[in-house]
């Protein structure tokens, strides 16, 4: 029988199966509690998307609106989504996805990754929203940190044009750019607690601007 995988919203229902692939992909100091992912359902259920295979769930992404601006961009994650709560930092009123987690089963492919930030996108575009942005892990960093500094490391690509960082790798195959160094983002032991700021741009903004009655095709046309 062949996989086939489908991306949906996650609904509270979803929840003791998301805390399983937390566990499986997280240690115990940084994955999300029942409490937070259901925050983040009931905060913004428009935000949250769940991989299914099988009738399994191997994956989750969850999001928020904010109001982004260059004052803003070194934020913590802490700061920048309320501790993992974003009851206080999701906003309707917002011009920008905030990538708050990505949770994916190591065993599956990276495509699955990829229909999760493609959700994500076609969120972006019914909101008519500038882009999205988030703080990337760059949990291979450990390896290099006494050979190269986090900036080589971060922009520096190899003989096949590809970043040093596997996981960095796979938000840019998703359009996402680097854009800068985040010191002391999170407490994550392997990226030695520094994160990349990333960002994708709408690039269906200006017509979903212009033409808002059109929002619903462009949406269809949004792929990663």
């Amino acid at each position: 029988m062949q996989d086939k995988t489908i991306v949906r919203l996650a609904t509270i229902d979803d929840l003791e199966s998301m805390l399983c692939v937390e566990a499986k992909v997280w240690p115990d100091e940084l994955r999300a509690s029942m409490k937070k992912l259901s925050s983040r359902i009931e905060t913004f259920p428009e935000g949250n998307f769940i991989s299914v295979c099988n009738g399994e769930i191997n994956g989750f992404v969850c999001t928020q609106i904010i109001k982004h601006n260059k004052d803003n961009m070194s934020k913590t994650w802490y700061e920048a989504t309320d501790n993992g709560y974003i009851k206080r930092t999701h906003t309707y009123n917002g011009n920008y996805m905030y990538g708050v987690s990505l949770s994916v089963l190591p065993s599956v492919s990276h495509k699955t990754s990829f229909k999760l930030l493609e959700a994500t996108a076609k969120m972006a575009v019914s909101f008519n929203l500038k882009g999205g942005i988030l703080g990337a892990r760059i949990p291979s960093y450990h390896k290099y940190a006494d050979k190269m500094t986090v900036e080589n490391y971060v922009f520096q690509k190899n003989k096949r044009g590809r970043f040093l960082d596997p996981e960095l790798n796979i938000y840019v195959k998703a359009h996402l750019a680097p854009i800068k160094i985040l010191p002391n983002y999170f407490k994550d032991p392997e990226s030695l607690n520094y994160a990349v700021l990333l960002e994708w741009r709408n690039p269906l903004y200006l017509l979903g601007k212009l033409f808002p009655a059109l929002r619903g095709l462009l949406v269809n046309m949004t792929e990663m």
